[in-house]
């Protein structure tokens, strides 16, 4: 939500975001999501192990409760002075820039564990 007042003095602009929405990673069928991250379905070890199945996941991160106290505010005071646009700003919320958290769990499975204890 965002408002704007404006008088000879000077101009004031308020802004509120009830709730924070972060920067997220894509989803794996998303459009958007790092191929870099997408690893094998199998692992071909040409060995008595044989293919070895690979089981990924990718958590997403826990938003803040939906609460006034976890809502943004923001507020900038201008006044365009000589030729010159002077303003202050004050703002309160999380960081504005883009952190990614690629966590990512793999699982390897191997057919028959016995074979680990083979000489």
């Amino acid at each position: 939500m965002k408002m704007n007042y404006y008088s000879d003095l000077f101009n004031t602009e308020l802004a509120w975001i009830p709730r924070y929405v972060p920067y997220r990673l894509p989803k794996v069928q998303e459009r958007w999501f790092p191929g870099v991250l997408i690893f094998p379905a199998i692992i071909k070890t040409n060995t008595a192990f044989g293919d070895i199945p690979v089981t990924t996941s990718y958590k997403d991160i826990n938003l803040p409760d939906f609460n006034l106290d976890n809502s943004e505010t923001g507020i900038r005071i201008s006044k365009y002075v000589g030729g010159w646009d002077i303003s202050l700003s004050y703002f309160r919320g999380f960081d504005v820039m883009p952190l990614m958290d690629a966590s990512t769990d793999i699982t390897v499975q191997l057919k028959d564990p016995s074979l680990l204890h083979m000489r």
